[in-house]
């Protein structure tokens, strides 16, 4: 009896400790500062992707579906995530963030969601409410995005910068931080660049 009390009460602080360090807002999620450095908008993409070919169920803040026509001559950063990525999870609010601060210069961001399990799925959009997340968000499989993605994903978050041709210009995995300074200036410079062209 004593026995089945004490692996009780092990189990709730253990319960108790994880729920404390499985909250989104968490500070120790390392994030790792994404380098644009290397973006050039005069050379060969990495690869070409049109983002007409995403059949999204979920649409901008507007209302409308996200495709190349609707957003000419802009720098589009996709984000790949899932429910159960703790990272993503981490980095979505930095990255609404960052749209709030950016969108107006012709940075366009959308989290492509691939939660496939109905429960996660359901779960992807309460986290969208609660965080007050108005970035443009699209859901679909990994499947249909392997059929029309030319980069191949190894883990979650990742990350593609699109120019307006639909070239991909960069690609980076794992969770950012897009509220450092580095990134804000760097995406800046490129948005300048690409109003000069």
């Amino acid at each position: 009896m004593k026995l089945a009390a004490l692996l009780a009460a092990l189990l709730l602080i253990g319960l108790i400790y994880l729920n404390s360090n499985l909250n989104p807002s968490h500070q120790g999620t390392p994030l790792k500062v994404p380098d644009l450095s290397q973006v050039d908008l005069n050379h060969a993409p990495l690869k070409t992707f049109s983002i007409a070919d995403l059949n999204p169920d979920w649409t901008t803040p507007l209302g409308n579906q996200a495709t190349g026509q609707n957003f000419p001559g802009q720098l589009m950063l996709l984000n790949f995530w899932a429910h159960w990525c703790w990272p993503c999870l981490v980095e979505l609010p930095r990255l609404n963030q960052l749209h709030k601060e950016l969108s107006h210069q012709g940075l366009f961001i959308v989290a492509v969601n691939l939660d496939e399990d109905p429960v996660q799925q359901e779960q992807a959009q309460e986290f969208w409410k609660e965080n007050n997340l108005n970035m443009a968000s699209l859901r679909m499989t990994l499947s249909e995005l392997e059929d029309i993605f030319p980069i191949p994903l190894s883990s979650l978050p990742f990350h593609a910068l699109v120019g307006p041709q639909g070239h991909i210009l960069w690609s980076q995995q794992g969770a950012l931080d897009w509220s450092h300074p580095q990134a804000l200036r760097q995406l800046t410079e490129l948005l300048t660049k690409l109003d000069s062209f």
